[in-house]
């Protein structure tokens, strides 16, 4: 059947053919190339929506737990706060002292309690909670001085012991010590609550 074509004939068809090749090509580089890219790209932007989906509804699904958790952390933290200083700063350390003498029992002195220092904490800018710091001195035996640090600051979190210093305590007369008998000055810092308005 080709045969029988004239040879312009046969080289129109031939044109006509390469002319399809090259529309085609055209067509496929210029259209549906960079659609096909541009799908894949939609695909993977898509996967990566619902992702984000699926992890916003996870937050959704958790909303009420994480309140839940929110609010027993806010609680913690209001009695951790409970127990910082606060009020009357001088009448508070006396009473925290006090009361663990009381509740304690240690044979641990502390006659002297100096007024508090209001001292910056330092930790990280913008801290919410301020400290101060009280200077204090007694005397004690070794051992008893020893217990009453630890349990004081074990029980205290907020509040540290620092600058201890420690000599013998001579007495005079009927007082003389024995050599585990120690006089201590010492300072105790503590955090305290957030002051809502300024000082």
């Amino acid at each position: 059947m080709l045969n029988d074509l004239s040879k312009e004939k046969k080289e129109q068809i031939i044109a006509i053919g390469i002319g399809l090749v090259v529309l085609i090509s055209a067509l496929w580089m210029l259209v549906i190339g960079p659609q096909g890219k541009k799908l894949v790209e939609r695909k993977g932007q898509i996967a990566q929506k619902s992702e984000e989906l699926q992890a916003a509804e996870t937050l959704v699904a958790n909303a009420g737990k994480i309140g839940e958790q929110l609010g027993e952390k806010e609680k913690e933290l209001g009695n951790v706060e409970s127990k910082m200083a606060s009020g009357d700063l001088y009448f508070w350390m006396n009473e925290k002292l006090e009361g663990f003498q009381r509740k304690y029992g240690y044979d641990v002195r502390i006659p002297n309690v100096e007024r508090e220092q209001k001292i910056n904490v330092g930790i990280y800018p913008d801290f919410a909670y301020g400290a101060v710091k009280y200077t204090v001195s007694g005397d004690a035996l070794y051992h008893e001085l020893g217990k009453f640090l630890a349990t004081f600051e074990n029980e205290n979190p907020h509040i540290r012991v620092q600058d201890l210093d420690i000599s013998p305590y001579i007495g005079l007369g009927e007082e003389k010590s024995s050599g585990d008998k120690l006089i201590f000055k010492m300072d105790i810092v503590a955090l305290r609550k957030p002051v809502e308005d300024s000082e």
